[in-house]
């Protein structure tokens, strides 16, 4: 049913009769080959971007939303540069027309009415995902879009650390402001889940750059306090020290 469904969508991009005998002369003759021929086609100037959202799509602690995931793929990973302007936002319509067939959103048949911007996405089908991690990818024409878990959070362990330093450079937002910034607060909750994943095999920079925000205190912990369920038993202002939150987190 999912190969069916693939070809309607491609059929369904056809505009004259003309075009759509041809479409149905050159239909994939599987999934992978749908999936193939969807990644072939994305331009150029979106590639790294499309595989950066694949590696969010298929691993990320939860799932992001289409503005968290616009803001997250413009974070280039780089494992000596954190904090960095990222430069504009992705523009939110690329990522759902450079791939409709291998993306949606997690509310397709609801809530339609929210702002898209505030929808979660996931991969289209589990096929997605096992598509784009098996050994047939790795080795064929569509290589470059290749995933792995180990990559993936190697990747959003370092866009949320870098995203969470920007902010730390920036200045303090308020807590109603963090809503309206939805990428830093996936940052600050969820950063030390994807360092811890790969803690053995992570590169020296990326140890620093986390050491660093668990420095940071009140700057990161204001926007998420993984240890929130203690601190009311403080005074307000005062935390622990970062060998603290170290421990707390098994970082």
């Amino acid at each position: 049913f999912r190969w069916v469904d693939c070809l309607l969508g491609i059929l369904e991009d056809c505009l004259t009769p003309e075009s759509m005998r041809d479409a149905l002369k050159e239909l994939p003759k599987d999934l992978d080959s749908v999936y193939a021929r969807t990644l072939d086609l994305i331009p150029e100037k979106q590639k790294e971007l499309i595989q950066r959202a694949m590696h969010w799509l298929a691993f990320s602690a939860e799932p992001l939303t289409l503005g968290q995931l616009a803001e997250a793929v413009v974070i280039k990973y780089d494992v000596n540069e954190y904090g960095d302007d990222f430069g504009a936002i992705l523009d939110m319509n690329c990522l759902m027309d450079a791939c409709p067939s291998l993306i949606s959103f997690e509310d397709a048949r609801g809530h339609k009415s929210s702002p898209q911007e505030n929808r979660r996405l996931r991969l289209a089908h589990f096929s997605v995902k096992e598509y784009l991690i098996s050994d047939r990818v790795a080795q064929g024409p569509s290589a470059f879009y290749h995933i792995s878990e180990d990559e993936a959070n190697l990747l959003m362990g370092h866009a949320c650390l870098s995203r969470i330093l920007r902010h730390s450079a920036q200045g303090a937002i308020c807590g109603n402001e963090v809503e309206r910034t939805p990428f830093l607060y996936h940052s600050a909750r969820y950063w030390f889940v994807h360092i811890r994943s790969i803690e053995v095999t992570a590169p020296a920079p990326l140890s620093k750059a986390a050491l660093k925000v668990l420095e940071l205190g009140q700057g990161w912990l204001d926007i998420y306090n993984p240890d929130s369920l203690h601190r009311s038993l403080l005074d307000p202002g005062v935390y622990p020290p970062a060998i603290y939150y170290s421990s707390l987190l098994s970082l």
